[in-house]
């Protein structure tokens, strides 16, 4: 059979706070119970993609950039994004069934809409995924609010069972048994329509071909948290040589390429052994990226062959992020001096090395999706 590509929702990346419905609800019942789905893993890994849902895929480049761009940086894991982006599929296929279509005309009215609320998230979007792209993700989520719409319409009751059920919930500590149904439905409408509509597409998914590639349990944890600390660099008594020949290529070659940045510079630090005057010993190797339209832009990969790099960062009790799989403490530092306005450092330990990753005037997604990168380049290879 041939699959479908599944185009992200356009609310998952850049319109969520204009967009009624969302799926990403507290209220609504979580779909991401393993048992209660129709769920099987295939060994195949086609095109990058993570899941496949009845006739159509999600693919990881997508989810990714969702992830780091948007949603990680309030909480939201990727396999959040994944499920929600399952649930879009489930109920967008129910559209055609409940009579619900998507005009040219709607769409046009709601790019003005986005565009005149907030041009420069519309221009970002524009900018990322180009106009035929744009357009084909607002008819997607357009397409899934009106077919919520009919659901709720058509398909669901709400009736004492439903708000007995929506009472229940543990968040809610029982706070809400003091309220009758119809004062209940005056004061959460919008809520009790949610929870109810997110019962109705858990039992879809069941119904539904849900297929999660061996892929996705490579990112299915993936999460981020940054530590807002003030970073400190503390004095490093080291020497830097310049690094050639092939051992310059090998430490490349072990690196992605990484989109509009350039390695400007190869070398090794050497410090001191203990008890000894010359630098003779190597502390760890740096690779100096700088951007190829703005000099101000630029990062180091320092890769040490210990448990550690032998630099203090300053950081006490840090959180950490799992990109990758990978367990990484981020941490940024923003007005640091007049030259640099934003520092911002990932450090993790991966076969038997120590890396560390700093960028300079470099935004937590486009750092973060370099980390990324780095990561995936060095779980693959």
């Amino acid at each position: 059979m041939k699959f479908k590509r599944f185009e992200m929702p356009l609310l998952l990346i850049v319109f969520s706070v204009f967009l009624h419905g969302c799926t990403l609800n507290k209220n609504i019942p979580s779909t991401n119970n393993c048992a209660d789905i129709n769920l099987s893993v295939n060994d195949q890994n086609i095109d990058n993609v993570i899941v496949k849902v009845n006739d159509k895929c999600i693919y990881h480049d997508e989810i990714n950039d969702v992830f780091l761009q948007q949603f990680g940086q309030i909480g939201i894991s990727y396999s959040d994004i994944v499920e929600n982006s399952i649930d879009e599929i489930v109920v967008t296929s129910y559209a055609e069934k409940l009579g619900v279509s998507v005009s040219d005309s709607e769409i046009e009215n709601a790019i003005c809409e986005y565009e005149s609320i907030n041009k420069n998230i519309y221009d970002k979007a524009l900018k990322v995924y180009g106009e035929t792209t744009l357009k084909q993700k607002i008819k997607d989520r357009l397409l899934f609010v009106s077919t919520k719409n009919k659901v709720l319409e058509q398909e669901i009751k709400i009736d004492s069972n439903i708000i007995a059920s929506f009472k229940s919930q543990k968040e809610f500590h029982g706070k809400l048994d003091q309220y009758s149904d119809a004062e209940l439905m005056k004061r959460m409408d919008k809520e009790i329509k949610d929870y109810a509509f997110g019962l109705w597409v858990k039992e879809k998914r069941k119904e539904s071909n849900i297929e999660y590639l061996t892929l996705y349990d490579k990112y299915k944890n993936d999460f981020l948290v940054f530590n807002d600390h003030s970073m400190s660099m503390s004095k490093f008594d080291g020497k830097e040589v310049p690094l050639d020949g092939d051992e310059k290529k090998e430490i490349l070659n072990s690196l992605p390429i990484f989109e509009q940045y350039d390695a400007s510079s190869v070398a090794e630090i050497l410090v001191k052994p203990s008890h000894k005057n010359d630098y003779t010993e190597r502390a760890f190797i740096e690779v100096y990226f700088v951007n190829r339209d703005n000099n101000d832009k630029n990062f180091l990969v320092t890769i040490s062959d210990t448990n550690e790099t032998g630099i203090d960062y300053g950081l006490k009790d840090s959180k950490m992020s799992t990109l990758c799989g990978v367990d990484v403490e981020l941490s940024k530092s923003e007005n640091v001096n007049m030259d640099t306005k934003i520092i911002i450092r990932a450090t993790f330990k991966l076969n038997k090395n120590t890396y560390v990753m700093e960028g300079n005037n470099i935004e937590p997604f486009e750092f973060t999706k370099m980390v990324s990168e780095l990561i995936s380049k060095l779980t693959d290879g």
